[in-house]
């Protein structure tokens, strides 16, 4: 009979945020990159080598169109501003209005859930950065 002993070691981590302009870190053992601002998942030391993992946490602006048909009537969205080109927006369905584009917006991405519309009116643009 053969036996394999495996050890396993846990480890316990909490969020932190990586507050510098960007770049590399690196020590004699490893090199990691990372963007400033990124709360961060948690990190990992292993000897010398210290990874953090994380995420780019975006901005959401939720479509309710309340108000009327217009993309830039900041009571028309719920959850954030109007969206730039640094907002994630979502255009759920079962509003009273629905966005028509009369000027040239822009948003990070766009969500158009089934049963939602978005109209761009010719001579216009909806420009999705990402």
């Amino acid at each position: 009979m053969i036996f394999f002993l495996t050890a396993v070691h846990a480890q316990s981590i909490s969020a932190s945020v990586i507050g510098f302009t960007g770049g590399n870190i690196s020590n004699s053992t490893a090199m990691i990159s990372a963007t400033g601002g990124e709360p961060t998942g948690g990190t990992l030391v292993n000897g010398s080598t210290k990874i953090n993992q994380g995420f780019q946490q975006g901005y959401y602006s939720y479509w309710v169109g309340t108000t009327n048909t217009d993309w830039n009537t900041a009571t028309n969205w719920r959850g954030g501003p109007v969206p730039d080109a640094n907002t994630d927006a979502i255009i759920n369905p079962a509003a009273p209005f629905y966005p028509i584009i009369v000027s040239d917006v822009f948003c990070r991405s766009l969500l158009v859930s089934t049963g939602a519309t978005v109209t761009v009116t010719p001579a216009f643009k909806l420009t999705v950065t990402h």
